[in-house]
C-alpha cells in the first residue's frame, strides 16, 4: 500500500510541476500582450 502512495505523491508532484510552469508560461505572455499594449495605447494609460 505504502509503494502504491509513494507512486501517486511522485505523479502528482510531476504532474504540479509541470501544470505550474504552463501557467508560468501563460503569465509571461499574458504579461507581455498588457506590456505592448501599454505602449501602443499608452495615451489610455496614463
Amino acid at each position: 500500500m505504502t509503494k502504491f502512495f509513494r507512486k501517486i505523491e511522485k505523479y502528482m508532484t510531476k504532474f504540479y510541476t509541470h501544470v505550474t510552469n504552463i501557467l508560468d508560461e501563460k503569465k509571461k505572455e499574458i504579461i507581455k500582450i498588457i506590456s505592448n499594449d501599454k505602449k501602443i495605447n499608452r495615451k489610455y494609460y496614463e
